[in-house]
């Protein structure tokens, strides 16, 4: 099995001349290889997308500093963000709006719920941000939206919001897509460098209590509720009713929407472009008709690789080496 692991712009064009077998989709396909992929029914066939880690991809702050200390300011930011045009223009197939932290399908989700929480609303954005001092982004702080190396897609999100908050609210932005360390050691810091970021969160484990876990006090982010860490601490460890632990963990997730504790875009739901030839069983069609390699894919702790195969149709794609 011949893969790649080059620059992203790069995969597509080595995948479409069958110089390589296989393009892990999370983070490398670009807006533009995806209408590439969707235009093209041969392309269109070979992406699987699958649900990946149930990664979630947000907006979040420094709160304990203006101005995002006040609550105003952050619903602003709530109410300006256009998820239908991000997913349609830029995610397309490799996402879902994301209302909440929890991935539709993940224990205990309830994103339905939340829909209506912050839908697009300019105008309220626009009254929110002039109740909080700041009309029509008048002596609001110019900002750095800050990524921790992420891959096109999520830069492109991030600059398409950049814009709109720019448009709508007259908020300088301006978008950095920095090296791993730097962004990790900066939103580590005590106090934090990180005042506006982008980043994302997939599951270690599949329980409620390690995804919600990333906004407990005294984690990476700033943000903290006193009733969000009751709740949570209770259902983490909560052993009674099924149904008693699932209410306290969607009740904690309604506070860290509510209070803005983020500002949820999009759930990953990445897809991969597999050759035709590789064959196995982790590609037929699973219990929901998904039929992908799974979490953890295509990886050195998967047990996926001892059960791919490469059928003759190679010899259809690429020749044999002379």
């Amino acid at each position: 099995v011949v893969v790649n692991i080059g620059q992203p712009a790069q995969l597509l064009p080595a995948y479409q001349a069958n110089e390589i077998d296989f393009v892990w989709g999370s983070g490398t396909l670009s807006p533009a290889d995806l209408q590439i992929i969707e235009d093209d029914p041969d392309l269109s066939a070979q992406y699987h997308p699958h649900y990946g880690d149930f990664r979630t991809y947000y907006f979040f702050f420094d709160d304990t500093q203006p101005p995002f200390d006040k609550l105003e300011v952050r619903q602003a930011f709530a109410y300006a963000l256009d998820r239908d045009a991000i997913l349609d223009n830029i995610v397309k197939r490799q996402g879902i709006p994301a209302y909440s932290f929890l991935m539709p399908g993940f224990p205990d989700a309830n994103s339905d719920a939340f829909k209506d929480t912050y839908p697009l609303n300019i105008e309220k954005a626009k009254q929110l941000l002039a109740d909080a001092g700041y009309p029509n982004g008048e002596g609001f702080p110019k900002l750095t939206l800050a990524l921790r190396a992420e891959g096109p897609t999520p830069v492109a999100v991030a600059q398409a919001y950049a814009a709109a908050l720019k448009e709508n609210l007259g908020i300088e932005v301006e978008v950095q897509n920095q090296e791993f360390k730097t962004f990790m050691d900066a939103l580590n810091a005590k106090p934090t460098g990180v005042q506006f970021g982008l980043i994302s969160y997939g599951m270690d484990y599949l329980d409620a209590s390690n995804m919600l876990g990333v906004f407990k006090s005294g984690g990476r982010h700033t943000w903290s509720n006193p009733e969000f860490d009751k709740l949570f601490t209770e259902a983490s460890s909560f052993t009674g009713d099924p149904a008693e632990r699932t209410q306290k963990f969607q009740d904690a997730e309604k506070i860290l929407v509510d209070d803005v504790g983020g500002i949820f875009v999009y759930h990953q739901t990445p897809g991969d472009l597999i050759k035709p030839y590789l064959k196995g069983p982790a590609l037929e069609p699973d219990a929901n008709g998904v039929a992908a390699w799974h979490w953890p894919g295509f990886s050195s702790f998967s047990n996926l690789l001892s059960g791919v195969y490469i059928s003759n149709d190679v010899s259809e794609y690429r020749s044999a080496p002379e």
